[in-house]
């Protein structure tokens, strides 16, 4: 008689959609974990957005205040008025470090050849690298590999 292997990984199925924050006022600056305010889109177009979302999602929330007030004000809407948001630190931005909240076109960034090279494995002064922060969003997704719909609200660099 054959034995069942226990010891198989037993494949989930999940859906993910994943928002992009509303839009901010950092036009060419480098803004990873600094915390600035979204500047929300009319009620029209998150009502348009909120259609095309599950109502029995877990909402997984990056914990910087441009994400929590996306989150929210998607929240407002009836289908996710019982919506728990849980604020997950892995989903924040990249740390852009010595640069976060700088403008682009400074000279010691501009002109920062390795990171411009390779800015996947090169990180800012202080911050990390895109892979670091590729590692660590990762990790937030494998913590969460249960069956069912996921709706995230981050940032640009996690959603790439």
């Amino acid at each position: 008689m054959k034995q069942a292997n226990t010891d198989r990984n037993v494949v989930s199925r999940s859906s993910w959609w994943w928002l992009r924050h509303a839009p901010t006022d950092a036009a060419g600056r480098m803004i990873g974990s600094t915390n600035i305010d979204a500047q929300m889109p009319d009620h029209d177009v998150l009502k348009q957005l909120s259609r095309s979302l599950p109502s029995d999602a877990s909402w997984l929330v990056s914990p910087l205040d441009r994400c929590k007030q996306t989150a929210e004000a998607l929240r407002d809407f009836p289908a996710f008025a019982n919506a728990a948001l849980e604020m997950v630190p892995d989903l924040r931005e990249q740390d852009f470090g010595d640069w976060d909240g700088r403008a682009y076109d400074e000279p010691e960034i501009r002109n920062a050849e390795a990171f411009w090279q390779d800015p996947g494995h090169t990180a800012p002064p202080h911050g990390e690298s895109f892979f670091d922060m590729m590692q660590r969003v990762q990790a937030a997704i494998q913590q969460n590999r249960e069956e069912g719909n996921f709706i995230v609200v981050a940032h640009a660099g996690v959603i790439r």
